[in-house]
């Protein structure tokens, strides 16, 4: 007597919508008037735990869903983000597109179109693009992470609502190898040090904005 739609749906709802559905129980802050900062995209974001302390923003708000895509923000963009009319949106995203094996020229044009969705539904918040970090776990993928990131930040550069910030030298050792002591036991997601690198690139970006 179990009704379900399990492989009734797609395979994006079918891996996402549990965490967004919970994301969206959590939001309380939505309509309070405040000029709010939205820090969206992948686990890089969600298991950032103390985020708003770190960066110094009392009342951001981090919306990020582990394991996401730019096609997973796009989809759940309206859902999440919009209701929040945010004044700065941060995102962290393309690391796993990458990592799932997609081109530089798709995840460039994935960019492309989450750019264009923020530019029509919210043209007066300001943007931050954070660029891929080279995790030692995925040491694989850096020389397409470092692509990918040369190709969205030139695409940045054409567009005024957005500004690009690279921490991928920070994140890099003195032979230029990917650091671990910035990574926990996966080698793919931040430590504390890691997140301490992150915090103070945001609130240099940030603030140079206010």
């Amino acid at each position: 007597g179990i009704v379900t739609n399990l492989d009734h749906v797609d395979a994006v709802h079918e891996e996402f919508e549990i965490d967004v559905r919970a994301l969206e129980l959590r939001s309380t802050q939505m309509g309070d008037g405040t000029a709010t900062t939205v820090f969206y995209g992948s686990s890089t974001f969600r298991m950032w735990h103390s985020l708003a302390d770190d960066v110094g923003i009392p009342h951001a708000v981090n919306l990020a869903f582990g394991g996401s895509t730019f096609e997973a923000c796009r989809l759940y963009f309206e859902r999440l983000v919009l209701p929040y009319e945010p004044a700065r949106l941060v995102i962290y995203c393309g690391e796993n597109d990458i990592a799932r094996g997609e081109s530089v020229e798709f995840v460039t044009d994935q960019f492309r179109q989450f750019a264009a969705m923020v530019r029509t539904c919210l043209p007066r918040t300001r943007c931050w693009f954070v660029s891929a970090k080279p995790s030692p776990g995925r040491r694989e993928y850096l020389a397409k992470m470092r692509e990918t990131n040369a190709r969205i930040a030139a695409e940045i550069k054409q567009h005024d609502q957005w500004r690009y910030l690279d921490w991928f030298p920070s994140m890099l050792d003195q032979q230029g190898e990917p650091n671990a002591y910035l990574f926990g036991p996966d080698q793919i997601h931040l430590n504390v040090a890691g997140y301490d690198i992150l915090a103070r690139l945001l609130r240099q970006a940030l603030s140079k904005a206010n």
